[in-house]
């Protein structure tokens, strides 16, 4: 499935399980997006925090670019298993 296809087919779910279930089930969804999103971020100030002790980090400019997720990922995880 698509990110797009399970936001639209959330409103779906919680109809069908009804609004004493759906309610808690949308605020647990929720806490768990958070929470996603904090370890996303930890990870992310994790690969910078490695490639700055490593003198591999360049202070952005202008023309730079902001690294996508799985540069992150990919770049925390090589570091930290030596592949």
């Amino acid at each position: 499935m698509q990110i797009g296809q399970v936001m639209l087919a959330l409103p779906n779910a919680i109809a069908l399980t009804g609004l004493r279930a759906g309610v808690p089930l949308l605020f647990m969804y929720s806490l768990f997006s958070m929470f996603t999103i904090h370890l996303l971020n930890a990870l992310y100030c994790e690969y910078k925090a490695r490639k700055v002790s490593n003198g591999l980090y360049m202070p952005p400019t202008l023309y730079d670019h902001l690294p996508a997720f799985p540069q992150s990922l990919g770049g925390c995880f090589l570091v930290m298993h030596d592949f």
